[in-house]
């Protein structure tokens, strides 16, 4: 299953400017896994999201028409702290978890930054806000350019 990370959708799996293509349809070709992207609200608090990430897991694997053999977690940003939260708490659901580009205890620096942060994107600028932050922590030069704009266009108001 990929988990989204912040300020993302299950489309952020896909491949810059070609949507037929994706990292699950990639899984699935490569190594034959069936892949899942399931839509959670990013704003909400993680051990919460977790929780509703469980839920819909629950019920997709009840509906699903064969047994599930296996079940991988792979999750980027926020995403690999929401898959490391449901691994804690049902360590023995998944067979694996990834978490790509995951922080799990936020350096001093950052810690010290969010109320300020968390304070602007209160503000009527928080588009702004939220995109300058996307731009400077989570994106880097090397990026695809395309991926890049296309994250950045996706950073919008809700």
């Amino acid at each position: 299953m990929l988990v989204h990370g912040l300020c993302c959708h299950e489309g952020v799996w896909d491949f810059p400017g070609d949507p037929a293509r994706s990292y699950g349809r990639a899984l699935q070709h490569d190594l034959g896994y069936t892949p899942f992207a399931l839509r959670y609200n990013t704003g909400l608090p993680i051990p919460y999201n977790g929780q509703v990430l469980d839920t819909l897991l629950e019920r997709l694997l009840a509906a699903y028409p064969v047994p599930v053999e296996e079940l991988i977690l792979i999750g980027h940003s926020m995403g690999g702290i929401v898959a490391f939260d449901i691994a804690a708490r049902y360590p023995d659901l998944p067979g694996a978890i990834a978490m790509l580009d995951s922080a799990i205890v936020l350096p001093e620096a950052t810690r010290t930054a969010i109320p300020a942060f968390l304070e602007r994107l209160r503000g009527p600028d928080y588009v702004a806000t939220l995109r300058a932050y996307v731009k400077e922590r989570l994106l880097l030069p090397t990026d695809d350019a395309v991926r890049s704009a296309a994250i950045l266009e996706g950073t919008r108001e809700h």
